[in-house]
């Protein structure tokens, strides 16, 4: 169902680009922060967490790749996130090179979903941070 409600998502996210102007984004910090407290993740779990944040025009998923691999061979617990998927929404995230398992996946996604929607803010990075925090999934 998780899955369901993210492609369904999507297909009318491509609707509504068609006929309608593409909203203003916040991205302000203080956005983020209230993202981060209707999900239930403190900043002091955030900083927790060592991240590893990769961007560029080319070459990002092979270098997520490389640097899960190398860290998770030395004993790390490692996840990674990213876009865009080939067949599977779940490809975009593995934790311990493993991607995320339908019941894990699910949880976490209504996890989010029910929170965010409420909020009337639907990001489904948030999904990652939830996926890594010490929530038991």
């Amino acid at each position: 169902m998780a899955l369901l409600s993210i492609n369904e998502r999507q297909m009318q996210d491509a609707i509504l680009k068609q006929y309608m102007p593409e909203p203003p984004k916040d991205t302000s910090l203080k956005n983020t922060r209230n993202c981060l407290k209707w999900i239930d993740i403190t900043l002091d779990e955030l900083d927790k967490l060592s991240i590893i944040h990769v961007a560029g025009t080319k070459g990002k998923g092979s270098t997520c790749s490389y640097v899960e691999s190398i860290l998770r061979h030395h004993g790390y617990k490692t996840a990674c996130f990213t876009s865009p998927h080939t067949v599977d929404y779940r490809e975009r995230i593995c934790i311990n090179g493993q991607m995320v398992s339908k019941d894990v996946f699910s949880a976490a996604f209504w996890h989010v979903y029910e929170k965010l929607l409420l909020s009337k803010v639907q990001s489904f990075a948030n999904l990652a941070f939830t996926l890594n925090s010490p929530h038991p999934w």
